[in-house]
């Protein structure tokens, strides 16, 4: 019998420790795709700034060539 119980004590340890290591696996995945959507916010925020000094550079050209001109006369 005390063979019996040292097996249910090691087999109870084990499947604590597959539940700790599947428990920081999930941590891990949350903390991965925590990151993953900052730096997607980041990106977004970089694409955006980079196509507003874009459309300022493209305007200021554009002011700076002068209204259209009509031809000759």
């Amino acid at each position: 019998m005390s063979e019996f119980r040292e097996e249910e004590r090691l087999a109870a340890k084990r499947r604590e420790e597959e539940a700790a290591a599947a428990a920081r696996r999930a941590e891990e995945e949350e903390r991965y795709q925590r990151q993953k959507e900052a730096a997607d916010r980041q990106a977004e925020i970089a694409r955006r700034r980079e196509a507003e000094i874009e459309a300022k550079a493209a305007a200021a050209r554009a002011s700076a060539a002068g209204p259209p001109s009509r031809g000759h006369r």
